[in-house]
């Protein structure tokens, strides 16, 4: 893979990003050497601690665990968005092949919802459509053609 436009200093590896940091640490005069080291070198705030601890540079313990425990925290709650989305997801897109919206199961597990012939004028299965939404070779064109107005 070929990264162009990402800067060197965000590609390379620890040992070459270390010595890119000393003379980057002597020039730096923000306030937060942490959040500048993980913007400047494309890394997460564990590995700016890390880094800068074998630089050299003093960081209190007390202000490495509050850092830590905060990027747990959102490493966390990302995780838990993620799962919830894909919950939210699969359950928008419940389906087989007798319903085609399964609102919830039975306590026995038996699915209830929508039927694939309830739904109207959508007549999926007659259509030449299967449970994916892909037609099938055989009545494809017959499908189209019917449903054209002219």
């Amino acid at each position: 893979m070929v990264f162009k436009n990402v800067p060197k200093r965000k590609r390379a590896g620890r040992m070459a990003r270390m010595a890119m940091a000393c003379k980057w640490i002597k020039e730096y005069n923000g306030k937060n050497i942490i959040k500048g080291y993980t913007k400047h070198f494309g890394v997460d705030k564990q590995c700016a601690i890390k880094e800068l601890g074998l630089l050299g540079v003093e960081i209190t313990e007390e202000r490495k665990k509050q850092i830590l425990e905060a990027y747990n925290r959102n490493i966390e709650l990302l995780r838990k968005k993620k799962k919830e989305k894909e919950k939210l997801l699969n359950s928008l897109m419940d389906h087989n092949e007798d319903f085609s919206f399964i609102a919830s199961y039975t306590p026995n597990g038996v699915p209830y919802g929508t039927r694939w012939e309830e739904m109207g004028d959508i007549d999926i299965l007659n259509s030449g459509f299967i449970l994916n939404g892909a037609p099938n070779d055989d009545d494809a064109d017959d499908m189209f053609d019917n449903a054209l107005p002219f």
